[in-house]
C-alpha cells in the first residue's frame, strides 16, 4: 500500500460527554502539511511512513489510527476493506495480523 495523506486531528471529550474532533492539518506523503496549525508531531516522518506502508502491503484501503508518544507513533487501531467478504477466513486474518506486527516491529528495529 501507499499512503496518500495523513489527517492529523485531536479528539476532545466535552463536559457534556460528547466527543469533538478538531483537525490540526493534513500531512502528505512528502511531509508537506496543509493547513497545519502546529509543527507536525512526528520525529521521523519518513520512518513512520515506511512503518505504516509495510503493515498491510496488499490492501486497497486501510485506515490506521496512531497515537503520538514523545514524537513516535504508537498503533491504536487498524481498519481495512475486505474486498466485499462479509467474514474474513481465519487463515487470512492471521496472515494480515502477522503482516501488521512485522511492519510495526521493523520500525523499531
Amino acid at each position: 500500500g501507499t499512503v496518500l495523506q495523513c489527517v492529523w486531528e485531536i479528539k476532545l471529550r466535552l463536559p457534556s460527554g460528547d466527543v469533538h474532533a478538531e483537525t490540526l492539518g493534513v500531512i502528505f506523503r512528502d511531509g508537506a502539511c496543509f493547513r497545519c496549525r502546529f509543527k507536525a508531531p512526528f520525529k521521523d516522518w519518513p520512518a513512520t511512513l515506511r512503518m505504516v506502508e509495510s503493515m498491510l502491503p496488499h490492501t486497497d484501503y486501510v485506515r490506521i489510527t496512531l497515537f503520538i508518544k514523545d514524537g513516535w507513533p504508537v498503533i491504536n487501531e487498524v481498519e481495512y476493506t475486505t474486498g466485499g467478504m462479509e467474514v474474513v477466513p481465519v487463515r487470512i486474518a492471521r496472515d494480515w495480523a502477522l503482516q501488521w506486527l512485522e511492519g510495526y516491529y521493523k520500525y523499531y528495529a
